[in-house]
C-alpha cells in the first residue's frame, strides 16, 4: 500500500493536468479541447510506449480528466467507486460501477455534447479494459480485497498480471 497512494495520485494528476491546463495554454475554450487533451492522456497511460503499449486500465487517469471537466460527476463517480469497493471488496467491480455511473450522472449534471461524448466513451473503454477481470468474476476466480494472494504476485486488478511479472502497471 505504501507506493499505491502516490502512484494513483500521480495517475489522477496525469489526467487532470492536460484536460485543465492545456486548453488554457493553447488559448482554446473548454469543451472539445479539454476532452481531446484528456483523452490523449488516458490513451498515453493505457498504451504507453515505455511498457510495450500495455499500460494501465485508465481508471485513475480518467478520474483526473473528470475532475477537470466535470467535477460534480467526478465526485459522484468517486462515491460510487468507494461504496462499491466497501461492499464488493473488488477494485475491478468498483471501477466498472463508477465508470457506468458517470454517463448517467453526467446526463443530469454536465450534459454538454463534448462532455457526454467523453463520458460515454470513457465508460465503454473502462469496461472493455476490465474484460479479463469480468471473465475471472464470472468464473469465481477474481479475488476480493483481503483474500490471500496465490504466489504473492498480485492480481491484474491490484497491479500485477500473469504476463507482466511484478505488476508493471496492470491495474491502473
Amino acid at each position: 500500500w505504501g507506493a499505491a497512494i502516490p502512484v494513483r495520485l500521480f495517475d489522477v494528476f496525469k489526467g487532470f493536468a492536460p484536460a485543465f491546463w492545456f486548453p488554457v495554454v493553447d488559448d482554446r475554450t473548454a469543451g472539445w479541447w479539454a476532452v481531446v487533451y484528456g483523452g490523449a492522456a488516458i490513451t498515453g497511460h493505457c498504451f504507453s510506449f515505455w511498457v510495450r503499449f500495455r499500460g494501465g486500465k485508465g481508471v485513475a487517469t480518467s478520474g483526473g480528466v473528470l475532475i477537470a471537466i466535470a467535477p460534480m460527476t467526478a465526485g459522484v463517480g468517486a462515491g460510487v467507486w468507494l461504496l462499491t469497493l466497501l461492499v464488493a471488496r473488488r477494485v475491478s467491480v468498483a471501477s466498472i460501477a463508477a465508470a457506468l455511473s458517470v454517463p448517467v450522472t453526467g446526463f443530469f449534471v454536465d450534459s454538454t455534447f463534448p462532455i457526454m461524448t467523453f463520458l460515454v466513451l470513457m465508460a465503454a473503454f473502462v469496461v472493455w479494459a476490465h474484460r479479463s477481470n469480468i471473465r475471472r468474476i464470472r468464473a469465481g476466480e477474481e479475488p476480493r480485497i483481503g483474500d490471500p494472494l496465490e504466489g504473492g504476485g498480485g492480481t491484474e486488478s491490484e497491479g500485477g498480471s500473469p504476463d507482466r511479472p511484478g505488476g508493471e502497471g496492470g491495474g491502473r
